[in-house]
């Protein structure tokens, strides 16, 4: 896996602990995972859902989420 560099992984919440930044991504994905547990059972899996998700599980974290 390789060293963690704060400054090379930046991050919108400033997070420098690498313990901590899992967390809080694994949070992220808790959120999605509850968000498609809640949709309708005949939601369109599409290009839309998949970068909402995204945008859910890391738009806290980076900008490029």
């Amino acid at each position: 896996m390789g060293v963690y560099d704060p400054d090379k992984h930046d991050n919108l919440l400033g997070i420098t602990d690498l313990d901590k930044l899992y967390e809080v991504e694994a949070e992220g994905v808790l959120r999605a995972q509850q968000y498609i547990l809640d949709l309708d059972t005949d939601f369109v899996f599409d290009n839309r859902l998949i970068l909402d998700l995204h945008q859910m599980v890391f738009g806290d974290l980076y900008e490029w989420a």
